[in-house]
């Protein structure tokens, strides 16, 4: 003991531990015998000395703003840095769950990695931005579908493969540009957010955000493991069903008062102010006809994820 004293403890679990390891426990002194209440919790070493790294910075940031310094006997002093203890192990084992849970990797049902970052722009510059996007490295076009009339769609989609000399190559980042807007999906937060970055930076104020998600698709927390060095989270699948639900949140947040927001495509007027103004509907109409055609959830799942009537209901179409 740090007093000095020695103490002979019956360890009874049936697994021994490592001379490597860390045992986390009280002490239970009394007349009939020196033992530990119950099964110690068994830490890695270095996670045992990033614990007591962290409860000395701890009791020092304390004694440092109350000016009241551990002077104490030992057995005073051992009481109060357990609590310590406790705590900095209930955030140490926090710490440990939000660091593997930020290690998670989404993938479809097809075994592609799943897009779950996305923000949505509105232009009216299509041509200026097809070009400037066709010269971004590592961005490869993707053939796109015919109409009915075998007229090619007026979209065209880009995507960012890893860089990595893998086998098979994971699509990463996709973006597609309609007459009318800008769809960015990637594969993390952090991916999307430099792309926006990148976006504005090339673009300007060609470019109108209109919205984003960043949240990852509802899953278990993964389990931590204490005895290991690292962490490794498990990969977690995501089901078309679930893939449709939240494609249908984001896309309601996006339109949810879309006929009372400027657009780009006309002319910087709300579209209940356009149609108010020149007293026709029509290329309202055709504008969301066009979005229509081009839903994401259409393109991802082959399901519209958005009504669009509401949004005709909204112009009175």
């Amino acid at each position: 003991m740090g007093d000095q004293q020695r103490f002979d403890v019956p360890y009874m679990e049936e697994t021994p531990v490592r001379k490597d390891r860390v045992l986390l426990t009280r002490l239970i002194r009394g007349a009939s015998g020196t033992y530990l209440p119950g099964p110690p919790l068994v830490l890695s070493l270095a996670t045992g000395q990033t614990l007591l790294a962290f409860t000395h910075d701890l009791r020092r940031g304390i004694e440092f703003s109350t000016g009241n310094f551990a002077l104490a006997e030992w057995p005073e002093f051992t009481n109060e840095y357990g609590y310590l203890l406790i705590w900095g192990m209930a955030r140490l084992r926090g710490g440990a769950i939000a660091t593997a849970d930020a290690q998670v990797t989404y993938w479809n049902e097809t075994g592609e990695p799943f897009l779950y970052a996305i923000a949505f722009y509105e232009h009216h510059e299509f041509q200026t931005l097809a070009t400037g996007l066709d010269e971004w490295e590592h961005m490869s076009p993707q053939p796109q579908p015919t109409s009915p009339d075998c007229e090619t769609l007026q979209r065209k989609v880009w995507v960012q493969h890893t860089k990595e000399e893998q086998s098979p190559s994971y699509a990463i980042a996709r973006f597609t540009l309609t007459l009318t807007q800008l769809t960015v999906e990637a594969d993390t937060a952090d991916r999307l957010d430099a792309i926006k970055h990148q976006l504005a930076a090339t673009f300007g104020f060609s470019l109108h955000f209109k919205g984003e998600t960043l949240n990852a698709p509802p899953h278990l927390l993964p389990y931590v493991d204490l005895l290991a060095d690292t962490y490794i989270a498990p990969s977690v699948t995501v089901s078309v069903k679930e893939e449709n639900k939240l494609l249908s949140i984001f896309s309601e947040k996006i339109y949810l008062d879309w006929a009372e927001q400027p657009s780009p495509a006309l002319k910087g007027k709300t579209p209940r102010q356009y149609c108010r103004e020149n007293h026709d509907t029509k290329e309202v109409a055709e504008l969301i006809d066009q979005m229509e055609r081009n839903d994401l959830g259409l393109q991802r799942t082959g399901q519209r994820a958005y009504d669009y009537s509401i949004l005709r209901a909204h112009i009175g179409l």
